[in-house]
């Protein structure tokens, strides 16, 4: 598989089951977080319990627009551009 990238594809598009709450239509996870240091999304609620959901053991679809999205900002931000 894949290297997972931090896109947050994952987040918005499977019913997560550590939620604390019902997700709000057109409204990220507020457990979804930038971590500027590793340009990529984590999830505040899957620290202790990512394996659970399989977070960051690639995603299987490399054709995912939001990964792909991902790729480009984060090669952007190690080479300082606007995105940084």
């Amino acid at each position: 598989m894949p290297e997972c990238v931090g896109c947050g594809f994952c987040c918005l598009v499977k019913n997560c089951p550590l939620r604390a709450k019902p997700p709000v239509p057109g409204e990220p996870c507020p457990s979804l977080l930038w971590n500027r240091r590793e340009l990529r999304f984590t999830c505040a609620q899957a620290v202790e319990r990512g394996a659970l959901l399989h977070i960051g053991v690639g995603c299987g679809i490399p054709t995912n627009p939001s990964r792909i999205l991902m790729e480009h900002i984060r090669a952007d931000m190690k080479k300082g551009g606007p995105c940084a």
